[in-house]
C-alpha cells in the first residue's frame, strides 16, 4: 500500500511540474523573441530531466530500502521455518503418539509409577508446545511495533514475590538436571511498576534459559538496590556464550554455536522477548556478562516506584 502511495505521489507532482511549466513557456513565448524563447525551452527542458531524475533517484534508493528489510524478513522466515519443524513438531508427534497408546488401552495397562511418569512427560509436552505459542504470539505483538508502557496503565508490583513464585515454578525443573535453584533478595525496597504478566515472562525466560544451558552448580536469582533502581540477576555456572555470538544474543532465533549437544527444545524467542519487555518499562535495561565454561549473569534494571 504504502508503495503504491509513493508512486502514486511521484506522478502527481510530475503532473504538477508538467503544468507549470506549460504556463511558463506560454508566458515566455508572448515576451520573449523566437531565438531567446528556443533557448529557454531547452533550458527548460533540462530543468524537467534533472527533477524526474532526482525523483527517480529516491524511488530507486526507497526500492533498496525495501529490498534490504523484505531479505531480512525473508531470512527470519526461514529461520522461524528451520525452528518450527522441530519445535513444533516434535510435541506435537509426542503427544499424538501418547494420545494413540492411551486409546489403545495400552497406558492402563502400565504399573502406576510408569503411567505417572507418562502422564507427566504428556502433560511437559503440552507445556512446551504452548509456550512456543505464546512466544510467537508475543513476538508478532513486540513486532508490530516498538511498545512503550505507559504509567497511568501500569500497576504497582512486588518483584520478589514474583521472582519468588519464579523460582518455585523451575524448582522441579532444576532439581530434575541435578541443580540447584536459588532465589536471594538483597535488596531494601523491590516494588517497580510493571505488568505481572510480561514481567514474569521476562524473567522465566531467564531462568529458563539459565537451566537449560547448565549442565552443573547452581542458578541464582538475585535481587539488590543501586540507587533508585531495582536490579534483578539471573546468574548461573553454565556453558556460557561465544564472544563471537554475544552480538546477536538478542536476536530473534538467536542460538549460541557451542549448544550442540543440548536440547533445543524452546522456542527461540525467550532472549528477544526479555529484553523488548524490559525496555517496554521506562528507564528499562537488561545486559549480561558471560564467561566460556564458567557461566552467564543477566541483569535487568528498573526504576524503583516513587
Amino acid at each position: 500500500m504504502f508503495k503504491r502511495f509513493f508512486t502514486y505521489q511521484i506522478l502527481a507532482n510530475l503532473a504538477r511540474l508538467a503544468i507549470s511549466l506549460l504556463v511558463l513557456v506560454s508566458l515566455i513565448r508572448v515576451i520573449f523573441s523566437p531565438t531567446r524563447f528556443d533557448q529557454v525551452i531547452n533550458i527548460s527542458l533540462l530543468v524537467l530531466v534533472l527533477i524526474v531524475a532526482g525523483f527517480l533517484w529516491q524511488f530507486l534508493i526507497w526500492t533498496a530500502r525495501q529490498q534490504k528489510k523484505l531479505a531480512e524478513v525473508l531470512r527470519l522466515r526461514s529461520k522461524f521455518i528451520d525452528l518450527a519443524s522441530f519445535q513444533l513438531r516434535s510435541p506435537v508427534s509426542a503427544i499424538m503418539t501418547a494420545l494413540s497408546f492411551w486409546r489403545e488401552g495400552l497406558v492402563e495397562k502400565l504399573p502406576a509409577p510408569e503411567k505417572l511418569e507418562f502422564i507427566n512427560n504428556l502433560y511437559q509436552r503440552g507445556q512446551q508446545l504452548g509456550q512456543v505459542i505464546r512466544d510467537v504470539l508475543q513476538a508478532s505483538e513486540f513486532d508490530t511495533e516498538k511498545i512503550t508502557f505507559a504509567d497511568k496503565h501500569l500497576s504497582l508490583l512486588d518483584v520478589a514475590v514474583v521472582a519468588e513464585q519464579i523460582k518455585n515454578n523451575f524448582t522441579e525443573a532444576a532439581s530434575a538436571k541435578g541443580l540447584k535453584l536459588l532465589f536471594k533478595n538483597e535488596a531494601k525496597q523491590t516494588t517497580v511498576k510493571s505488568f505481572a504478566d510480561y514481567l514474569s515472562e521476562a524473567i522465566s525466560n531467564l531462568v529458563d534459559n539459565a537451566i537449560r544451558y547448565t549442565k552443573t552448580g547452581q542458578v541464582e536469582i538475585r535481587l539488590s538496590n543501586e540507587s533508585k533502581i531495582l536490579v534483578l540477576e539471573v546468574i548461573d555456572t553454565g556453558i556460557g556464550i561465544p564472544p563471537a555470538d554475544q552480538a546477536e544474543l538478542f536476536s530473534r532465533f538467536s542460538r549460541g554455536s557451542n549448544t550442540g549437544d543440548l536440547p533445543a527444545d524452546g522456542s527461540g524467542l525467550g532472549l528477544y522477548l526479555a529484553k523488548e519487555i524490559v525496555e517496554a518499562h521506562k528507564g528499562g535495561q537488561i545486559s549480561f556478562t558471560s564467561q566460556l565454561g564458567r557461566g552467564t549473569t543477566f541483569s535487568i534494571y528498573l526504576p524503583l516506584a516513587k
